[in-house]
């Protein structure tokens, strides 16, 4: 599985960062993509596990959006 980030992700970088060196499993592709290398048995362990590492992820960071 592959999650691709939009530019300037509300994803607070550091979780990404440590979900990478917590999980072998979960590798950096590029600068904008977390690569998910685990073969899993079917569509509901896949959609499990993409939930999971969206979990992990946390919930949205809240942008300045005055800064743009």
């Amino acid at each position: 599985m592959t999650i691709a980030f939009r530019p300037d992700p509300p994803v607070d970088a550091p979780k990404i960062v440590a979900l990478v060196q917590q999980n072998k499993h979960i590798k950096l592709a590029g600068n904008d993509k977390l690569k998910i290398e685990r073969a899993l048995p079917d569509v509901k362990h896949r959609v499990q596990m993409l939930r999971d590492v969206l979990r992990q992820l946390g919930p949205p960071v809240a942008q300045d959006r005055a800064a743009v």
